[in-house]
């Protein structure tokens, strides 16, 4: 591969954030070994523990070295058992969940799998020592779980195990998509005798799951290197080796033209220029993600208490010129916070009028005559530092002037779950499990709002917000697919187009690349890359 102009231009300039041949620590194989090395960053890979973060890159390396109960195909996200033996079979009543764990599965040390170890992973998840950041996920649907959270309880009371390979999940109340969260990331099931072994060395010296490929090094934020699992239930993999090494965007493409890494992010802004280039286009990839970017209010704090000035913020972005200009077409306009793919997305919904004028009346009513000014929390990565300063310049069109706070991930994460630490911020959201309760259910219920700083259950929303409540907990009853895609339609129509919660942006989506020697990385459509079927050629 040549190192192409574009990227030398930005070396001699001083952008890089690191030293070219410097950022790598290339780790020896053998002649007959094969590896598969990654260039991404690495800056919140601060610990493996999946249970204490709510960050896609640990998501994806976790993916590797655990298995969850249920999973979800690489193409398309379909669900399917993995730890299970089978789908679980539901009581009539839907609240009793009867799992049956495969047979002879080993962990990396060498242990098998059993239902204790299923019951220690969700007993340690929902435990407050260990600061899950994820634990909404299903806290109020498991019965029990909330008792361990507030401390009343050690064991979550609804997970019972029946023998060794078999045992049962209790729900407060039926939830059609249940079955669907058993195979989110944070759920990895982990051994119980390697953990409780570890102890404060769990997920920074020792990290035994189940998985297709073995922690053998871990360096915290600079690099994981991870070895096939001989003994993986569903056969060893074909890669020996992958090495994730920490690495910004500018400087993985450049090892990846010098042929130093093998896969690599590509942001937004190269992407032409990459597929115009003959003798590296066949290396981008690009994938199209069930997912959403959206600016979120913090409706608890002025100036987006009023809903005046959340709708005039709506009409104040121009999504064709964000998408199809600065973009060039490799975004969507986004016409619903639920996005293509999942179940209530409905393709008719307009995408929102850009009306500047139309906003500054709204910013008049609202008694903001003279204009409004107020802080949007940025995290600092270049794709939405991009992003909101696109965002920022035709803001000013209508007389709305935002500052930009750059925060790095852990204080962009803290003022996240603050009610009065951001006014706005921008919210990626992707589907760790594939249903529309997943957008609305969970960003928005009373029980889990305050982890996402909007405000919505505050004293000026609180009616609004009761009612809410009770529209997204029946929703989570609904069974038949019409019913249902219909249902979350019209209530994601309310909070976005009458009670502006969410402006919602784009339909995200991402291209990376790939080396010619290499098949079977996936950046799956949850935005999580998919590296343990990775083929060297």
């Amino acid at each position: 591969m040549k190192t192409t102009k574009r990227l030398l231009a930005m070396f001699l300039s001083g952008t890089m954030a690191a030293g070219i041949f410097g950022a790598m620590s290339p780790v020896m194989a053998a002649e007959d070994e094969t590896t598969l090395r990654v260039g991404i960053a690495l800056d919140v890979l601060g610990n493996m523990d999946v249970m204490i973060t709510s960050q896609n890159t640990v998501f994806q390396i976790s993916d590797t070295i655990t298995d969850t109960l249920m999973a979800k195909k690489e193409e398309d996200l379909e669900l399917y058992p993995q730890l299970l033996a089978d789908f679980p079979e539901v009581s009539e009543d839907g609240l009793t969940y009867t799992c049956k764990l495969r047979e002879g599965v080993k962990f990396h040390d060498g242990t098998e799998l059993t239902a204790d170890d299923v019951i220690f992973t969700f007993n340690r998840f929902f435990n407050p020592a260990t600061e899950s950041n994820m634990v909404w996920l299903c806290d109020d649907v498991i019965k029990g779980a909330y008792e361990v959270e507030d401390g009343s309880a050690t064991e979550v009371s609804g997970i019972q195990k029946v023998d060794d390979y078999t045992f049962t999940i209790e729900l407060n109340y039926p939830f059609s998509a249940f079955t669907s969260i058993l195979a989110a990331s944070p759920l990895g099931i982990i051994s119980q005798e390697a953990c409780e072994a570890a102890g404060d060395a769990w997920g920074l010296e020792t990290y035994v799951g189940c998985g297709s490929y073995q922690v053998e090094s871990f360096t915290p934020k600079e690099e994981i290197v991870l070895t096939k699992f001989e003994d993986y239930w569903d056969g060893a993999k074909t890669t020996d080796k992958i090495v994730i090494t920490n690495m910004d965007e500018s400087t993985a493409l450049m090892e990846f033209e010098a042929g130093n890494i093998d896969v690599c992010s590509l942001p937004t802004s190269l992407a032409p220029g990459y597929l115009n280039d003959p003798d590296l286009a066949d290396n981008v990839k690009y994938q199209e993600f069930m997912g959403i970017w959206a600016l979120h209010f913090n409706m608890a704090i002025e100036p987006f208490d009023n809903v005046l000035v959340r709708e005039a913020i709506a009409y104040a972005i121009d999504l064709d010129s964000l998408c199809n200009g600065y973009y060039e077409g490799a975004h969507t306009p986004a016409n619903s916070l639920i996005p293509k793919g999942i179940p209530g997305y409905n393709e008719s919904n307009p995408v929102h009028e850009y009306n500047p004028e139309k906003a500054k009346e709204l910013l008049a009513e609202a008694g903001y005559e003279d204009g409004l000014t107020f802080t949007a929390a940025v995290k600092n990565t270049d794709e939405i530092v991009e992003c909101f300063q696109v965002l920022q310049a035709q803001l000013e069109e209508s007389n709305i002037h935002m500052e930009l706070e750059l925060c790095d991930p852990g204080s962009w994460a803290e003022k996240r779950k603050q009610d009065g630490g951001t006014q706005m911020y921008m919210i990626t959201w992707y589907a760790d499990y594939v249903d529309p309760d997943m957008y609305l259910y969970l960003l928005y219920h009373s029980s889990v709002s305050d982890n996402f700083a909007n405000g919505f259950s505050s004293e000026f929303n609180a009616e609004d917000s009761a009612w809410y409540d009770e529209q997204v907990e029946s929703g989570r009853l609904i069974t038949d697919p019409e019913e249902k895609a219909t249902f979350y339609s019209d209530l994601e129509r309310w909070l976005t187009t009458e009670y502006y919660a969410e402006v919602p942006l784009f339909c995200a989506s991402e291209y990376y690349m790939v080396a010619d020697n290499v098949e079977g990385v996936i950046y799956k459509s949850d935005f999580l890359y998919s590296y343990e079927n990775a083929v060297i050629k």
